[in-house]
């Protein structure tokens, strides 16, 4: 039976060479970095550590596609000639469910330099075959590098299935302007970025890029619930859970290491590892209690947890909490 193992995982890295043009160009707040209209250089920014992401809301799943390490190199999208010789360019990232999910909720970015007057950008939802499901235009990019934007779209009322879909950012009048700002990315990638040097934004214009780009959606999570209490250390804490297959086991997962995302037997989980994971067993109505003894040592630690359900392999609720 399936669960939460307990593993450890190392990130290899691929080392990239930026192609410089020469062209030495001053960003916010005189920053120097370097760019060949393409990738962006951002000196002093390389082995950066994770990026600060919010708390995701309750009931909710982040699908994310990269590590949450940047090293350095950005990704850049900007209006057309904004700069002599840098063409237009846009970013499209691809989400897939690995369950039913619900309604569409956030749309995260991180924004890292940006250049021009200005760096307006609209964001699109797309269906798996391209066909624009909302936009939400003139968005302001906030240019932080250390801490993840949140967007939220939940006014759009998109609700997902098992589909896939594409979260696109462009910048706002893609064919004219001087706006331009750049996306960190990591590697090695998913394979779910896509990039269009085609101002008109014709979706077959895009084509694969081997990057994880710092795009991430908050959907509603269909699977099911997780909340705790007396989570105190030296004490019992209670776990309870609802929206189990009744009379079925369900995994509790829990890391002293992060939010992930990783890999697990169920789908991307918000648990990085070593992951350690307890069972649960449902009553005929869904619902899973389970007290766990909370180690004197773990006192202000933080612990994040994240519920499984072992006969949908389902991911359900997760979140992080500080051991009082």
């Amino acid at each position: 039976m399936a669960h939460f193992p307990l593993v450890s995982r190392g990130l290899s890295r691929l080392s990239l060479i930026l192609l410089w043009t020469g062209l030495g160009m001053a960003g916010l707040c005189g920053q120097q970095f370097q760019s060949n209209g393409i990738l962006t250089l951002e000196p002093g920014m390389a082995a950066r550590g994770t990026v600060s992401s919010p708390p995701l809301p309750p009931n909710s799943t982040e699908l994310a596609y990269d590590s949450g390490i940047y090293s350095g190199l950005a990704r850049n999208l900007q209006n057309a000639n904004i700069q002599p010789g840098w063409s237009y360019w846009a970013q499209a990232v691809r989400f897939t469910p690995q369950s039913p999910a619900g309604l569409l909720l956030q749309v995260r970015y991180v924004a890292v330099t940006q250049w021009g007057s200005g760096r307006d950008f609209d964001l699109i939802i797309r269906n798996a075959t391209g066909l624009v499901l909302a936009t939400l235009p003139q968005q302001t990019a906030n240019v932080d590098s250390t801490n993840w934007q949140v967007i939220d779209v939940s006014s759009l009322h998109l609700v997902l299935g098992s589909q896939e879909f594409w979260v696109e950012l462009r910048p706002s009048n893609p064919c004219s302007g001087q706006n331009g700002f750049t996306i960190p990315f990591d590697t090695p990638s998913s394979g779910h970025s896509q990039v269009s040097a085609d101002c008109a934004d014709v979706f077959s214009s895009f084509s694969a890029e081997s990057k994880n780009l710092f795009i991430r959606a908050v959907v509603e999570n269909a699977g099911p619930t997780l909340s705790v209490q007396n989570l105190q250390a030296g004490q019992s804490a209670i776990f309870q859970s609802s929206g189990i297959t009744p009379n079925q086991l369900a995994w509790l997962g829990m890391s002293l290491q992060g939010p992930g995302p990783w890999l697990s037997p169920y789908g991307l989980a918000n648990l990085s590892p070593p992951v350690m994971s307890l069972p649960m067993l449902a009553n005929s109505a869904g619902d899973a209690s389970l007290h766990v003894s909370v180690p004197l040592s773990f006192q202000g630690r933080a612990i994040w947890f994240q519920i499984a359900d072992a006969s949908r392999h389902q991911l359900g609720q997760s979140f992080g909490s500080w051991v009082q």
